[in-house]
């Protein structure tokens, strides 16, 4: 039986831009909250679920987001990862944008443990309370929940050190279908996975291009990874491989760019047709 072990929630909470300064008098949001109309999610990373908030109200997103800004925030030099722990937020505004660049519609940050982190590594000690602000202001009616970490956001910097990946803070993934029919290798170009296709099947094969997700082998286990960005899918035209025919198939990986060193697999569909196309390995 698989064990669905969540271990952290995306943490994205809002800084607007990265290269923003600070100013004395420690207010992380200070002077960056954008003017235009928003809209706020919180995500919240459990152990055995993924929950994400949606807060829609224009004037309930400007009073949270004061209320945020008026916590006063300390440097904290002596954070690492290590000091990650369960739950993790993340709080993200949705900015009006170029339509076409889906990272231009957030801002975003990271909060675990009392301390905040933004997207550039610089942490600082931030102490609120998520529970009185989840009964304040996020409706219940608009909760969502997933049961992995690659639901969750952008929080690749908390699941993972010089090492690689932390194992403890990752989804166990569900099963894939081989595919026997199927005689598949890989490799990487710039920011797509190139997959050489061998089609010893009778029937044509497309790839599954729009759903796919890349997983990490660790100790015997394959567990699902965070995005690095947030990106939607490529979708580009999908030719496919006919019956004893040879092809290739690209997937892009922008949301997963410069993944540690380590063993993965590209795995297509979802649920019940999810399918391990192919193996790889990254040094």
């Amino acid at each position: 039986m698989k064990k669905v072990f969540l271990g952290l929630t995306c943490i994205a909470m809002l800084l607007i831009m990265a290269g923003c300064k600070k100013e004395s008098n420690g207010l992380l949001l200070n002077d960056i909250i954008p003017e235009q109309e928003k809209r706020v999610t919180l995500y919240e990373y459990q152990k055995e679920n993924s929950i994400v908030y949606s807060l829609s109200d224009q004037e309930l997103a400007e009073e949270l987001l004061q209320e945020l800004d008026r916590i006063k925030a300390e440097p904290a030099e002596e954070w690492t990862s290590d000091l990650v722990s369960l739950p993790i937020y993340s709080l993200v505004i949705w900015q009006e944008g170029d339509p076409e660049d889906y990272r231009a519609h957030l801002v975003y940050g990271y909060w675990s443990n009392g301390y905040w982190i933004e997207p550039d590594g610089n942490a600082y000690k931030y102490k609120w309370n998520t529970e009185e602000l989840k009964k304040e202001f996020f409706d219940k009616e608009e909760l969502r929940k997933y049961s992995n970490i690659a639901s969750t956001g952008t929080i690749r910097m908390l699941v993972t050190d010089e090492s690689g990946w932390k194992k403890d803070f990752l989804t166990e993934a569900e099963p894939a279908k081989t595919m026997p029919e199927l005689i598949t290798n890989a490799i990487m170009e710039d920011d797509k996975l190139v997959v050489f296709v061998k089609n010893q099947g009778d029937s044509l094969y497309l790839g599954n291009k729009y759903t796919f997700a890349i997983e990490v082998y660790l100790d015997d286990t394959w567990y699902d990874i965070p995005r690095d960005e947030w990106e939607i899918y490529h979708r580009g035209d999908v030719p496919g491989v006919g019956p004893g025919e040879e092809g290739e198939i690209s997937y892009s990986l922008r949301m997963y760019k410069d993944l540690p060193a380590g063993t993965y697999r590209l795995v297509t569909g979802s649920g019940e047709d999810r399918e391990n196309l192919v193996e790889f390995v990254l040094p």
